[in-house]
């Protein structure tokens, strides 16, 4: 079923694959912050006011550029606690030789780690490590920074000491984290493995197995939200999903399991390999989604459980990204996709305000008593506070019709689908 985004705006920096976040950096609006080329990370701010100055910034910049001067591996964003944050998001960066956390808001490093094995995945979440191997103390779940490198694994705590330190078994790909703490990682050998580590680096492995090519996501059906998101919606606590992920190898096999268990699985060829991957509801039924990106410019929603395809979309150039923006206490957030030549488009899921998706199953009665066919669904602009296209509650702007799709022209500005100018850019040089 076709997908309609609720918003779009192209960017004029290319993204690179599987290195874009959203982070809450000042405790309450979301910024999509990604790599791109020359060894910069671009931060995009949609809800930046001319009469705010942030940094080093020119106030009232929307797109800011943190300088690196190497190439980046990995990016991430979360709140770790750290002194002087006041649960804020953090930035962290992840090259072939380190590990920074920086303070956005502040224009500080909050610390520098140098990573010998390099940091090919990053990864922030509340994951499950026990302080000995023989303790019979309950596990702590702390907020931690899961740093994956070349045949290493580390989870880092909020002033960059090492938690934990472990052996992976090739270069590590993918992490996840479950609700109940478990971590999930994923390497370039094809190996997949769930387990919780203690602070010796001892493991207690839940569950393992093997791809035929390197696991480049693993996509969790539960994840812990951070504490400071109020879902309007909380998702559904079913134990039958404990162990359940998503899953994506080079190769362009896709999948999900149970366990050990193959629950589906789909080969698409190397050409079309899922680039990116994340876990949503978009359809508002209290289970996520999964949401794939794929090389060849396609974009799926589907079922986590049996593969069903629900939606689906399709860009110009590959999927760089999937990403889910939240602002805080503002609800269950809205679906970004990033396209490599910067296109970005917005979806909102339903039940976040008027106009909703209508899933392909479970709502279709409901639109047919509208009088709508189920081939006629699509995502529309909610008018919710602090949507990621920056509009206020009444200010949102209305989605583009299927036939103005259509006609639209590539490389259509932001200013003229949200009436906004074109946004400036600012480099902003780390001390």
């Amino acid at each position: 079923m076709p997908l309609t985004a609720a918003f779009s705006f192209r960017l004029k920096d290319q993204i690179l694959e599987n290195t874009a976040c959203v982070g809450v950096y000042d405790g309450e609006r979301p910024t999509l912050t990604a790599a791109t080329t020359g060894g910069k990370i671009f931060m995009f701010d949609p809800y930046a006011r001319a009469d705010e100055g942030q940094g080093d910034a020119r106030p009232g910049a929307r797109l800011r550029y943190l300088n690196i001067n190497k190439k980046v591996t990995a990016v991430a964003a979360g709140a770790l606690g750290a002194e002087g944050t006041d649960g804020r998001d953090i930035l962290f960066v992840g090259t072939g030789t380190d590990v920074l956390a920086y303070d956005v808001l502040k224009n500080t490093d909050v610390f520098f780690r140098d990573a010998p094995e390099g940091a090919s995945s990053l990864r922030c979440g509340a994951a499950r490590v026990s302080r000995a191997r023989a303790s019979s103390d309950e596990p702590s779940e702390d907020p931690l920074l899961l740093v994956g490198g070349n045949c290493s694994l580390q989870g880092l705590d909020a002033s960059g000491e090492e938690a934990f330190w472990t052996v992976a078994s090739d270069v590590v790909a993918a992490l996840g984290v479950f609700a109940d703490g478990k971590i999930a990682v994923g390497t370039e050998d094809g190996g997949a493995r769930v387990c919780a580590v203690a602070a010796d680096g001892s493991e207690r492995v839940a569950f393992e197995v093997k791809e035929a090519d390197a696991v480049t996501h693993l996509v969790p059906a539960t994840e812990k939200a951070p504490e400071r998101y109020s879902i309007a919606s909380d998702l559904r606590e079913n134990e039958t999903d404990t162990n359940l992920f998503a899953f994506a190898s080079r190769d362009g096999a896709v999948g999900a399991r149970d366990g050990a268990n193959v629950a589906w699985r789909e080969k698409r060829g190397a050409s079309k390999r899922a680039t990116c991957a994340v876990a949503f509801d978009l359809t508002g039924d209290g289970s996520n989604e999964i949401v794939f990106g794929f090389a060849d410019g396609t974009m799926e929603v589907r079922r986590f459980r049996t593969g069903e395809v629900l939606f689906e979309d399709a860009f110009d150039a590959p999927l760089a990204a999937v990403v889910v923006a939240r602002a805080r206490h503002r609800g269950s957030g809205d679906l970004l996709a990033c396209a490599a030549d910067g296109e970005v488009r917005g979806y909102r899921a339903k039940g976040s305000g008027e106009g909703a998706v209508a899933p392909a199953a479970g709502f279709a009665a409901a639109n047919d008593a509208e009088g709508k066919g189920a081939d006629t669904a699509s995502v529309t602009a909610s008018g919710r506070a602090y949507g990621f296209d920056g509009a206020d509650a009444d200010e949102a702007p209305a989605a583009p019709s299927r036939e103005a799709e259509k006609k639209k022209k590539p490389g259509l500005k932001l200013g003229s689908l949200l009436g906004l100018k074109k946004p400036t850019a600012e480099s902003e040089n780390r001390d």
